[in-house]
């Protein structure tokens, strides 16, 4: 049995899962179960899953900066109010400490409401945009969240975002980033 809100695989009978403490209904399981089995066997004959509609570019864009602004919003006043720290271990300069305030905002703010929201950041609900398992177009584990979140918000998103262009130029399933290929996601359209 897989937990239906993380995907870890659990022991009958157990009233919460042991990784993410969600309450275990065994009916939602059969029907999440059910579901996943189906959508991998239409995969795997080649047919469309409920017709699968990939996100385009300029939508995934603008739910980007959607999400940017609410980063920028939180991160903003926490840089200015909390002091920056000298660091004293022989470094003659001090670390991109805002640099660091963001980029801890900005993969917080994506891994938990991708993890925790169906796949979805504020600025992919209003564009009608999920992030989904690249294979079974489920909700995908935290950890794969985890892992295409990981360059968000650094200087090496854009390396993230150039070579993912290169890498799937002509991809049917739309990937912009190479973070998206290693954790195996693809953002879809919902509505």
């Amino acid at each position: 049995m897989l937990c239906p809100k993380c995907g870890e695989k659990i022991r009958e009978n157990l009233k919460f899962c042991p990784k993410c403490g969600s309450e275990i209904n065994s009916e939602k399981i059969k029907k999440v179960e059910e579901s996943r089995s189906q959508t991998v066997a239409q995969i795997q004959e080649g047919q469309s899953v409920k017709e699968v509609k990939y996100a385009e570019f300029w939508d995934r864009f603008f739910a980007f900066i959607i999400d940017l602004l609410i980063i920028n919003a939180i991160g903003w006043p926490i840089s200015i109010f909390l002091p920056i720290p000298r660091w004293s271990w022989g470094i003659p300069f001090d670390l991109p400490y805002n640099d660091l305030i963001n980029w801890l905002i900005g993969f917080v703010y994506f891994f938990l409401l991708e993890a925790y929201n169906k796949g979805q950041t504020i600025g992919k609900m209003a564009l009608g945009l999920r992030a989904v398992d690249e294979e079974t177009l489920a909700i995908a584990t935290p950890d794969k969240y985890a892992i295409n979140n990981l360059l968000r918000g650094t200087g090496f998103q854009i390396f993230d975002f150039i070579i993912g262009i290169l890498a799937n130029s002509g991809d049917e399933k739309k990937r912009l980033r190479i973070m998206q290929n290693i954790s195996k996601t693809v953002v879809i359209k919902v509505k």
